[in-house]
């Protein structure tokens, strides 16, 4: 079939659903039901023994299961990525995993990448995102960079912007694996206050309990200013959270200075201390 009629010509827009759509009929007259699908993929509430054995008589080139699909089971993979039902969670597949470092290794190694380089290494790092949901937001600058190619031919040396962001996301990949929590996070409100002072230091209430620290004399230097004293007391207090144990929460922390909460919503600032 794909000898004939090559996948993705505009008049043959049908060649994957028409072989696909009998399949289902045939399906259906065997009281499989119900059943999903998406052009050639499919979701089966049957194990695929009892599938095979209706289709096997008529040649269907199913994928072989250790290379396409998946069998019943509280751990699978799914759209790239390893879903675990037990635990309510997503990750990274090894596999996946090792070929994405591969590929940002390569794109750092080298003085200047093409656009098909940095279009393949964006798009990896846009779906993986997913998972490492807190480096989303070193992507504007790669994709700002993407943008300059005119062509797919010319070459280009990667801002430093850019390569401060990846080699932010190579500490990320070559750390321990990331699991991304799939259960809904908790909203609290713990009555958290913080302020900065120019004339005294950073702090932060908690209740009953405060903590705060003094700013030394020429604390104010190389963009150091009171926005970076308040990004730091939210700093302490997202630490002091996690060393008490918060994770996978929503937790509302009170601050006067509106660009700080901005920049943290955003994930970046255009501040660079």
């Amino acid at each position: 079939m794909q000898c004939n009629a090559i996948e993705g010509l505009s008049s043959m827009g049908g060649i994957q659903g028409a072989p696909t759509d009998a399949c289902i009929k045939i399906l259906h007259a065997n009281k499989i039901t119900p059943i999903l699908k998406w052009v050639d993929e499919y979701t089966f509430d049957y194990d695929l023994a009892c599938i095979a054995q209706i289709t096997d008589p008529l040649r269907i080139p199913w994928h072989l299961i250790l290379k396409k699909g998946q069998d019943f089971g509280l751990s699978f993979k799914y759209l790239g990525f390893l879903w675990d039902l037990t635990v309510h969670s997503v990750s990274l597949p090894d596999e996946k995993h090792h070929r994405v470092l591969l590929k940002l290794n390569q794109f750092l190694g080298k003085p200047s990448v093409s656009w098909k380089g940095c279009a393949s290494l964006h798009g990896s790092l846009q779906h993986i995102c997913f998972v490492y949901q807190d480096a989303h937001c070193t992507l504007p600058a790669l994709s700002a960079f993407l943008s300059k190619f005119p062509n797919d031919f010319v070459w280009h040396y990667p801002p430093c912007t850019v390569v401060t962001n990846l080699n932010l996301w190579l500490s990320c990949l070559t750390s321990p694996a990331m699991t991304c929590s799939l259960l809904l996070r908790q909203h609290l409100n713990l009555n958290i206050h913080l302020d900065a002072s120019s004339s005294f230091g950073l702090s932060f209430a908690f209740e009953n309990q405060y903590a705060g620290w003094c700013l030394i004399d020429s604390w104010a230097a190389k963009g150091q200013y009171i926005g970076w004293a308040e990004s730091m007391a939210l700093k302490l207090t997202i630490y002091w959270l996690i060393q008490r144990g918060f994770h996978d929460a929503d937790i509302i922390v009170h601050s006067v200075n509106t660009g700080v909460i901005g920049a943290f919503l955003n994930g970046r600032s255009c501040n660079p201390a």
